[in-house]
């Protein structure tokens, strides 16, 4: 399946907030990692093999009135064995940010060596690592910079690649990857709208890893927020929405995979195999709160084009 219409179904809201989904490592959805809880593996030590008993076994004669050997006719010569020396486990956690060296890392993981020689690894609940194609592990970056070879916007160093383009709508839409999997999301009956940077995010950030487009839809505003593991689409509607106005649609472009809804709501993307690298969670609805800076969360909304419902809450 190359390309999958997604609908939000809206009824009853007074003022909201949609955000419309976030697209993301597919083993992330639905998911909480626990926090992240240092580990720590004692420096190996040589430990002297086992001393081998040496010696001989004094086989008996034995004729035809024999029924047997005593205890006392086998013997083994006997060896003292050798101390063994096992390393002393210590006390205390040794790492320390400051004093512990990093010596590797990983999409979700950093290894400190410590002082004490002992080796910490610490995970983390997103991708904080990034391998650029040279083989050098990078931190992964959430800025959106602008991207002279097209006039749009991309994110280097991010394990989903984000592009945006430089107008949205119109039959244009922003894309991500990851590895030879690629999704290109576009809102339809949009009117074509240049992208601005706003000084500041929807949930208060910097502004530096968001990115907006205004009255994509008529007084409806539609903005992009990258982080180390999804890009987050929300649609802001600064009043109530007209009453023949019951659902926002975008067609998802997705070459070589097929779109499969999950129990939960969640859409994956899925490759011949049936795994999948990308996924698209439950849109959710909130409601302005009546203090700046707060929302509520009123429930989830979705469906795809054969009108079933991906949640209701």
């Amino acid at each position: 399946m190359s390309s999958f219409p997604r609908n939000i179904a809206l009824a009853g809201l007074v003022s909201i907030a949609l955000v419309l989904g976030v697209v993301s490592p597919a083993n992330a959805v639905g998911q909480v990692p626990p926090p992240p809880v240092p580990s720590k593996s004692e420096p190996t030590t040589a430990v002297p093999p086992l001393p081998v008993a040496s010696g001989t076994i004094a086989a008996p004669s034995l004729d035809a009135s024999d029924t047997g050997a005593s205890a006392t006719d086998l013997g083994v010569a006997k060896q003292s064995p050798s101390p063994v020396k096992f390393p002393s486990l210590s006390s205390t956690l040794a790492f320390n940010a400051v004093t512990s060296a990093k010596v590797g890392v990983g999409a979700n993981f950093t290894m400190y060596q410590n002082v004490d020689g002992s080796l910490t690894k610490v995970p983390t609940p997103q991708p904080t690592n990034f391998p650029r194609p040279d083989g050098k592990w990078v931190p992964v970056s959430t800025a959106i910079v602008s991207d002279a070879a097209t006039g749009g916007f991309q994110v280097a160093d991010n394990p989903l690649s984000p592009v945006f383009p430089k107008s949205l709508g119109d039959g244009s839409g922003y894309s991500v990857s990851a590895g030879a999997d690629a999704l290109t999301i576009t809102p339809v009956a949009a009117s074509s709208a240049t992208a601005t940077r706003p000084a500041s995010a929807l949930d208060g950030g910097t502004g530096s890893n968001a990115i907006s487009y205004a009255n994509v839809w008529p007084g409806e505003d539609v903005q992009y927020q990258v982080s180390s593991g999804e890009v987050k689409e929300s649609v802001v509607l600064d009043q109530v929405p007209p009453a023949v106005q019951t659902s926002w649609s975008w067609l998802v472009h997705a070459p070589g995979l097929k779109l499969v809804t999950q129990a939960s709501g969640a859409i994956y993307a899925e490759e011949p195999d049936g795994s999948a690298q990308i996924a698209i969670p439950t849109p959710v609805v909130t409601d302005s709160s009546g203090v700046a800076g707060q929302a509520v969360r009123v429930g989830n909304c979705g469906r795809l084009n054969d009108g079933r419902p991906a949640a209701l809450g």
